[in-house]
């Protein structure tokens, strides 16, 4: 009996142990939470009309959504782009998808500092994110839903001062 209390009381420490907080050094979310995917070709037509911009394409099956990225470190860390690698729940096919800054936020120079406790963008400034060509499933006319993970691609410190690799990833999924 006395064995078992002590083996109890070790397993008990133990537990308190893993139960400290951590804090993630960058937090990241897409709007929506869960994203709708979209089965079919889509055509994005903004900014097309006077501006003669050129419209774009995206191919089935696709996602989109917006994408924040906040920072939780005390020092300034700066983005280049993020890595999307989407896996398909089903036929578990992935298909890794890099995106550069810019396409996370309008009118950015591809590279963007983020203050400590500061967010990448306004809300004003967010881009729509696609992913397209997304892989599908065999059966056709079967929903498919998707696993994303966003790795972040960049670095502790200013632009022009890089002090370690910045390593955080995001998980989420779509509808």
């Amino acid at each position: 009996m006395k064995n078992y209390f002590i083996i109890l009381l070790f397993l008990f420490s133990l537990n308190l142990i893993s139960c400290g907080e951590t804090t993630q050094i960058v937090k990241m979310q897409p709007t929506p939470l869960t994203p709708f995917v979209l089965d079919q070709d889509f055509t994005d037509n903004s900014g097309s009309g006077e501006d003669n911009v050129v419209k774009k394409t995206y191919q089935a099956n696709l996602t989109r959504f917006k994408f924040q990225i906040k920072n939780n470190h005390t020092k300034i860390i700066t983005i280049v782009g993020v890595r999307f690698t989407v896996t398909n729940t089903s036929t578990k096919e992935k298909k890794i998808i890099s995106t550069s800054v810019d396409q996370i936020v309008t009118d950015s120079t591809g590279i963007e500092e983020i203050k400590p406790r500061g967010l990448l963008t306004s809300p004003e400034r967010s881009a729509t994110v696609y992913l397209d060509g997304l892989p599908k499933n065999r059966k056709e006319g079967t929903n498919v839903r998707y696993n994303i993970k966003a790795e972040i691609q960049g670095w502790v410190g200013s632009a022009q001062d890089p002090q370690s690799r910045l390593s955080a990833a995001y998980y989420f999924n779509t509808l």
